[in-house]
């Protein structure tokens, strides 16, 4: 019954890790960061690479300028792991998932992240 119970937990967390948010608004994927910058206030944008797939997703409604822009507060421990991970995605040149929050509550006009996920290339 243990192991049962283990399985089904795991199996739910792998699924809460693809998924999105019912409001999410823009996917990106597989996706290539072309600019990493961040405002004197902490909020850090990422120019995606506009060759990214989105097929069936469409910006978020406050997002104004622009479909390849997505931006979130660097000064929370969470966007700072968002920060590093960009990060390390632009300097290892992988490509990136990114998940858009619906809602463009880091900066006006901007979409934000609800996750970002780095794509690795295994070769076999």
């Amino acid at each position: 019954m243990l192991k049962l119970k283990k399985t089904l937990w795991l199996a739910l967390l792998g699924a809460l890790a693809f998924s999105t948010p019912a409001s999410a608004a823009g996917l990106w994927e597989p996706a290539t960061i072309t600019r990493i910058s961040v405002s004197a206030g902490g909020i850090a944008f990422l120019r995606l690479d506009p060759s990214a797939s989105n097929a069936g997703h469409v910006k978020a409604a406050c997002s104004t300028n622009g479909l390849w822009q997505v931006a979130f507060d660097a000064t929370t421990p969470a966007g700072q792991a968002m920060l590093s991970l960009a990060l390390s995605a632009k300097l290892s040149k992988h490509s990136v998932r990114v998940v858009g929050s619906g809602a463009c509550s880091a900066n006006p006009g901007v979409e934000g992240i609800f996750i970002s996920t780095i794509y690795r290339q295994i070769s076999v």
